[in-house]
């Protein structure tokens, strides 16, 4: 795996790390009575995502230390699964949340 795509899998996980919440949040927003019917759903939507879509642009830039991090402590860009480079992102980014809340 090259560094470019070590680094888009990281994004991947860092985002992954904010639609969690986000979908919570929708979840018990569709669970509230008064908010059922007409509406302008897309203006919801975006006063609920606007916050996550602002952390998501500097987690993107958080995904390049990560990489460097990662390469920095000797590990393999070309020997990580795909799959772990996801919840190595997921998991940075989730601590950055919680040390941020």
């Amino acid at each position: 795996m090259d560094i470019l795509r070590l680094y888009l899998l990281f994004v991947a996980g860092i985002i992954l790390s904010l639609l969690v919440p986000l979908a919570a949040k929708w979840l018990k927003e569709a669970r509230k009575e008064d908010v059922r019917g007409v509406g302008n759903t897309l203006a919801k939507v975006w006063t609920l995502a606007k916050p996550y879509v602002k952390v998501a642009v500097g987690s993107a830039i958080v995904g390049m230390i990560l990489v460097v991090i990662f390469l920095v402590s000797k590990g393999d860009a070309k020997a990580i699964a795909w799959h772990n480079a996801v919840i190595y992102g997921f998991g940075w980014d989730s601590l950055l949340q919680k040390l941020n809340a």
